[in-house]
């Protein structure tokens, strides 16, 4: 669905992405995982084509992304980024109501269909109860329920996600997840998401890219990438995988460096 090809990026002649290339398959659930500064939010701008490489080419179903109109890509992906803001202080229900914008010819309101969508969308996220509220009005959960309620509205192909679960408690975070793998399971949406919670990554995720100083260091199934070593590699801490009979999926500790205790079982 969408591969980038020896893609790299610079910033005042410093160089944030090196030479990467992967490919996204339709109705896969993708983490990019790395630490600060690796160039995660970066790569997923170049995803979204709002921002073109300095070299290299992303490709949405064989097509440069950013030769796609405004419009059309809208219609395609949506892009949920880190502390999203508007300008003014719109209610819960107009934001969401954005969402329909890319289907709408010049001067047509929304219909009948495009506000079912928008309460669907709201119901999904736990949010149609804010629809009067204003962002000021909200909780840091609350804002990003909406901005993601507004993404799955806009009914994009690929959803793209900065941090979704910044602000979120636990009980949120797994909503959040849970909402996204039924969308992926129903609608096949293909979501790629910036996280930082490795045992949500391995839970929710069938591919994890794992990103270190600009360069891709590898991609493929959580358990072919999140191993110990690698981890300790990219992390600069040690890695404990603690594996429990209750859960089907490894839990990752990360201890201070040379006070691992040994992997569990």
């Amino acid at each position: 669905m969408i591969s980038a090809e020896h893609i790299s990026s610079y910033v005042d002649e410093r160089q944030i992405l090196r030479d990467i290339s992967f490919t996204v398959q339709k109705g896969e659930a993708v983490a990019i995982l790395g630490p600060n500064g690796a160039g995660k939010s970066t790569l997923l701008r170049h995803l979204a084509g709002l921002k073109k490489p300095d070299a290299g080419v992303v490709y949405y179903n064989g097509e440069p992304v950013h030769l796609l109109a405004n419009k059309e890509r809208a219609r395609k992906m949506a892009l949920l980024v880190q502390n999203p803001e508007v300008a003014f202080q719109f209610t819960a229900l107009e934001i969401v109501r954005m969402a329909r914008y890319p289907y709408l010819r010049r001067f047509q309101t929304e219909n009948q269909k495009d506000h079912a969508i928008v309460r669907e969308m709201m119901e999904k996220t736990c949010t149609w109860h804010l629809r009067d509220r204003t962002l000021d009005e909200m909780s840091g959960g609350e804002r990003q329920r909406v901005f993601l309620a507004r993404a799955l509205a806009q009914e994009p192909e690929i959803l793209l996600l900065d941090e979704p679960t910044t602000y979120l408690d636990v009980f949120h975070q797994h909503e959040l997840l849970d909402l996204l793998q039924r969308a992926k399971q129903q609608m096949g949406l293909t979501w790629v998401a910036v996280l930082h919670d490795l045992n949500l990554a391995v839970q929710y995720c069938d591919r994890i890219l794992l990103l270190a100083k600009g360069q891709l260091v590898s991609y493929g199934k959580p358990s072919e990438v999140l191993r110990p070593d690698m981890l300790a590699d990219v992390y600069g801490v040690d890695v404990m995988v603690m594996k429990v009979k209750e859960i089907p999926f490894p839990q990752f500790v990360f201890l201070p460096r040379n006070n691992m205790q040994g992997e569990q079982n």
